[in-house]
């Protein structure tokens, strides 16, 4: 029972993780988020880690750090393709909303690269990616009359 409780704790944090981001309150979706790496990655539960890495990547984007979000996306891409679970559509279209701004900064071929380079990793290439401290960028600006929900 303590494993469940655990998972539902996580599950939980990921769903507060993206009302932070989606409110802009992105130290508090990140500091939420990486509370859960420890149990999410000792857990085993590949779609619990590629959802971790999914937010992962749409911080990122939202940070202004395109790069460290197109091999996040690639690598829990390539994570859910492996284990033959794909993104469920409300989470795909959450993680586009974050990545689209992102991938429009970059040439196409570029991003196309770096998700390419996110997929080429394994699993524990993918989990120390995930671990690894994203650098302090302002968020990037927010289009005037767009809405935070």
């Amino acid at each position: 029972m303590h494993h469940a409780r655990r998972l539902g704790v996580a599950l939980d944090q990921q769903s507060l993780v993206i009302v932070r981001l989606r409110a802009g309150q992105l130290r508090l979706a990140s500091e939420m988020l990486s509370a859960t790496f420890g149990y999410v990655v000792s857990s085993g539960n590949i779609e619990v880690l590629a959802c971790s890495i999914e937010l992962s990547a749409a911080i990122a984007a939202e940070l202004g750090d395109g790069t460290r979000a197109a091999r996040l996306a690639g690598a829990a891409e390539a994570l859910r393709r492996k284990a033959g679970i794909p993104i469920p559509e409300p989470e795909a279209a959450t993680l586009e909303r974050y990545l689209a701004p992102a991938r429009a900064t970059f040439a196409r071929d570029a991003w196309d690269a770096e998700v390419a380079a996110g997929a080429a990793l394994s699993q524990q290439e993918a989990v120390a990616l995930l671990l690894s401290p994203s650098p302090e960028i302002a968020p990037r600006p927010r289009p005037a009359g767009s809405d935070a929900v």
